[in-house]
């Protein structure tokens, strides 16, 4: 089949590829020239496993451009890889997948499907298919086809999990549903049919909604170890160990990410209705309201601590090891230690930070360092907000860091243990009412 993938970011290009991979003609629709450009030349911008190497084995199966109606005129399916994000009032902002369905309804769609892969508020897909009805004259789940197939792939992994997850394929109607379930048979992974486009994008929804509502109890239980001088990790290690109702996740600082951040409240626009008439919110709304109070308790920890060691927040330098969303990938937005940098930076601290991983040009005026000594160096207390694999350091590395602090204090979040002796340092952990009190030298 001839497949015109729409937006080629982390989510698109690692499809588009897989596509490829699997003996498709791709052609990768995206309207910034830079990544166009990039890809022609087989250099993708962002980081993610294989997908480097994927993009060169593909060869000429294939190509990226700018023009959209170049991309979608010879295609049998369009996949639809556009980002959605949030209104400063938490709503949907759908604007950059309504401007592609107003282009689209001005090419000939006759035999195409159209399956949606962006994540949508509930509804959006069957609105989307009316609109491309109206602007092409045709009639779909006939004369052109429809579906919702959402993507649940995590970072890290996106091209081992496109190949292998389960789809979720919701569809406008039986003819829509059957082109969809076609074309995806040839991607790989279980077929998962639902009856209804609206069926898959709640389905992808509670996805990200069940998961930051363990990551919420996790928090709640780490907020409760503090406050009664005890160890989340002791409780929770022993509530888990076997017994088999239970999975209870370990406590970080703050849970952040471009899907986890947006999409429980995408879902909540559908639960609008019943919150009203019960009179309190959907669980998952209060999981990501506890998420995000994790910055704000995370940085009066940090506030609290220095005040201890007799150092003002507003005269303090503080290291942020950490502004990636999560452990060893590149991608900051909706980040939890960029959040927990800017809350530091308002109160008065002077931070640095310390990613091996993110480029310096993403982050705006925030002074990143891909090393850590100049982080270190003469910081009051430095934060591990994730757990990259470069943080774990040898004992020896980590006293030589420490030795170069102005007050040595080290803050936690994320479970990396830091090698260092608890003579040398005040370690805090989140969830972990005790410090480990340091000898302090300044």
């Amino acid at each position: 089949m001839n497949v015109c993938v729409i937006g080629l970011g982390r989510i698109g290009l690692p499809i588009a590829l897989v596509v490829a991979k699997r003996g498709h003609n791709v052609v990768g629709v995206d309207t910034n020239t830079e990544v166009v450009r990039a890809l022609t030349m087989r250099r993708p911008l962002f980081q993610e496993p294989h997908l480097r190497e994927t993009l060169r084995s593909v060869g000429a199966k294939f190509r990226a451009t700018a023009d959209l109606e170049e991309g979608t005129s010879s295609s049998e399916v369009v996949l639809v890889c556009v980002g959605t994000r949030r209104y400063a009032d938490r709503k949907p902002d759908l604007r950059v997948v309504k401007r592609i369905i107003s282009r689209l309804g001005e090419f000939n769609l006759k035999g195409k499907l159209i399956v949606f892969k962006t994540t949508l508020p509930v509804g959006a897909t069957r609105e989307f298919a009316s609109q491309l009805g109206k602007g092409t004259g045709l009639k779909c789940d006939n004369e052109f086809y429809v579906a919702f197939c959402p993507e649940r792939i995590v970072e890290g992994r996106a091209i081992e999990e496109i190949e292998n997850l389960p789809k979720i394929i919701g569809a406008i109607g039986p003819k829509s549903l059957k082109a969809a379930v076609r074309f995806y048979k040839t991607i790989g992974g279980t077929l998962v049919p639902v009856h209804s486009v609206e069926a898959a994008e709640i389905v992808k929804l509670i996805d990200n909604a069940y998961r930051i509502t363990r990551f919420a109890f996790a928090n709640e239980v780490a907020l409760l170890a503090e406050a009664n001088g005890l160890n989340a990790y002791e409780l929770i290690s022993a509530a888990n160990r076997d017994y088999p109702r239970n999975d209870i996740p370990f406590p970080s600082c703050g849970v952040g990410g471009y899907c986890l951040t947006k999409d429980p409240w995408y879902l909540e626009q559908a639960f609008v209705k019943i919150s009203a008439a019960r009179g309190f919110h959907s669980i998952w709304l209060y999981a990501r309201k506890v998420n995000d109070h994790m910055i704000n308790s995370t940085a009066d920890r940090i506030e609290s601590v220095l005040a201890d060691h007799g150092v003002a927040i507003e005269r303090s330098q503080v290291a942020i090891c950490g502004i990636a969303y999560k452990a060893n990938v590149d991608d900051i937005r909706d980040s939890h230690g960029l959040f927990l940098a800017e809350e530091l930076r308002r109160r008065g601290a002077r931070v640095k930070v310390w990613d091996p991983l993110v480029k310096e040009e993403l982050a705006g005026d925030l002074a990143i360092y891909r090393e850590p000594y100049p982080v270190f160096r003469k910081a009051d207390a430095v934060m591990f907000t994730v757990n990259h694999r470069k943080f774990h350091l040898s004992q020896r590395e980590m006293w030589r860091l420490v030795r170069s602090m102005r007050t040595r204090i080290i803050f936690d979040g994320a479970g990396v243990s830091p090698r260092i002796r608890a003579s040398e340092v005040t370690i805090v952990r989140t969830g972990v009412a005790e410090t480990t009190q340091a000898t302090r030298q300044k």
